[in-house]
């Protein structure tokens, strides 16, 4: 049997610290569907470059504890990236993935090895280094399943190991000490459903 329940007017107490305040016990939360519960933000600054085809750590994470079970957790990145590849035209060597808890959770690269972040394409190949700086910016809506704490994190690769580099958290050009740190941000918004 379902109840309804209206209400014209809705006050708090009407005079006192707590006056034309709704309160609430400290032990629920007030949502509605599709609305913001809460938004953390976890970023990194320090510069981290690598060659290597195996994945290393951007130390780009944030933790957040949902507060309703079965909500969604709208994951917000912001990533720049320098991306060069030596003695090739193409400079397409970023390949980042999200992790979830410690274990791959979101492979931005689809599972394909050749596919990478940072494309540019010149029309000679006479062995000089080409490389690009961009942002890499994703969304992900990501399910809840408790009220246990999460932790999202993001690592990357470099898709042609030995033959170029990737720099996350930062621009520039290690051959000639061009170098300068640039923040990146992994965004959590837990949305109510």
């Amino acid at each position: 049997m379902a109840s309804e329940l209206q209400v014209t007017t809705l006050k708090g107490n009407p005079t006192g610290a707590n006056a034309n305040q709704i309160l609430v016990p400290a032990n629920q939360t007030l949502h509605a569907p599709g609305h913001v519960i809460q938004v953390v933000q976890g970023q990194a600054a320090t510069r981290v470059q690598s060659s290597a085809f195996s994945y290393v750590t951007s130390n780009l994470s944030q933790a957040i504890t949902p507060k309703v079970s079965g909500s969604k957790v709208l994951i917000r990145l912001s990533m720049p990236f320098t991306s060069l590849r030596n003695g090739n035209s193409f400079a397409n060597q970023f390949q980042p993935r999200i992790l979830k808890d410690g274990v791959s959770h979101i492979d931005l690269i689809g599972g394909n090895s050749n596919v990478a972040y940072g494309y540019q394409s010149n029309s000679d190949d006479n062995n000089q280094s080409h490389g690009l700086f961009d942002i890499l910016s994703y969304e992900y809506l990501d399910t809840t399943t408790g009220t246990s704490a999460i932790t999202y994190s993001v690592d990357f690769r470099c898709r042609i190991a030995t033959t170029g580099y990737v720099i996350v958290n930062g621009t520039g050009n290690p051959i000639n000490s061009n170098l300068a740190d640039v923040t990146s941000t992994l965004t959590l918004m837990e949305i109510a459903q």
